[in-house]
């Protein structure tokens, strides 16, 4: 899922297992799988496959958050809590995110092939779920949500960067082998470039339409991939409908399993 997706998620989960860390900054813990690859050296499949129950340490006790993000890709994508990391692609995966976007393989396979760069059906079900996942985050936002997460958000990254570096760096140097400075400088990039106004810019439909043209290789100045992704993403959004039902379900999945006394 998405960020906006993932900070509910956490504020909803919070309000429910109240946490013995309350600092803002587990917010940011919480995105860095998906925040960390903003730095070229750090890649997706570093952050997102690690052990999910890896035993950790006091001193890094702020790593469960990181690995409760892991948890909600994993019911989003195999549809349960994985004991470890999936490694192999699954295009018939029965998670949320697959399952809804069944249905969007196949325009997505006609509308790469109509721009000359045709991709099978595994990698049209790998975008299939990229837009769903949007799609979730974009009802967040359309639905009175999306300026209290951004907000939320901004707030974790400034005060993370401000008043508790130091332990994100060393926490996540242990999590994931990467070296702190590498860390810091992800932190920093993630600062400057996340910030309010593009946020909220980046989950309005019409920003993202060019943002996933050129994701899938085409030219964002091309009126018919444009018009081609609008309507791929307008799909989306009628797919995923309401989507509160599944979210209120995965806070309740990971509420009743043994991972929520960790927080």
């Amino acid at each position: 899922m998405l960020m906006l997706t993932h900070t509910w998620i956490l504020r909803e989960l919070l309000a429910l297992c109240p946490p013995g860390v309350k600092t803002p900054d587990i917010f940011a813990y919480n995105v860095c799988p998906d925040l960390l690859p903003i730095h070229r050296s750090v890649h997706a499949s570093m952050t997102h496959r690690i052990s999910r129950f890896k035993q950790v340490p006091r001193e890094h006790r702020k790593a469960h958050y990181v690995q409760l993000h892991l948890l909600v890709d994993d019911i989003a994508h195999h549809g349960r809590i994985c004991e470890e990391a999936v490694t192999e692609f699954n295009p018939d995966a029965k998670g949320y995110a697959y399952v809804t976007g069944k249905p969007l393989i196949r325009p997505i396979m006609d509308y790469c092939q109509s721009l000359g760069l045709p991709v099978d059906r595994i990698e049209a079900a790998y975008r299939s779920h990229m837009i769903i996942e949007l799609s979730v985050d974009i009802y967040l936002r359309q639905n009175g949500e999306g300026r209290a997460l951004v907000d939320l958000f901004q707030n974790a990254l400034e005060q993370t960067g401000r008043l508790y570096v130091s332990e994100f760096t060393r926490t996540l140097s242990w999590l994931f082998g990467i070296d702190a400075a590498v860390v810091q400088e992800a932190l920093n990039r993630a600062m400057t470039f996340y910030t309010a106004d593009k946020m909220m810019r980046f989950v309005n439909m019409e920003q993202r339409v060019g943002f996933y043209v050129n994701k899938f290789g085409f030219n964002d100045a091309n009126e018919f991939a444009c018009a081609g992704m609008r309507d791929l993403m307008d799909q989306g959004m009628s797919l995923v409908g309401d989507p509160m039902d599944y979210l209120h379900g995965v806070v309740r999945t990971i509420r009743e399993s043994p991972y929520c006394g960790r927080l």
